[in-house]
């Protein structure tokens, strides 16, 4: 199971339009090491 935190994200949880850009932020910062130590390059 993967545990992600956007709504620890003041950004994120205020609910701006660019509420996205946040929000994947937070599940590439979160996917990006899974993905290389399982040997993919890209997420």
């Amino acid at each position: 199971m993967v545990v992600t935190h956007e709504m620890d994200n003041p950004n994120y949880t205020s609910n701006p339009t660019n509420r996205c850009y946040f929000c994947k932020g937070e599940l590439h910062d979160t996917l990006k090491p899974l993905a290389l130590a399982e040997g993919y390059p890209y997420v």
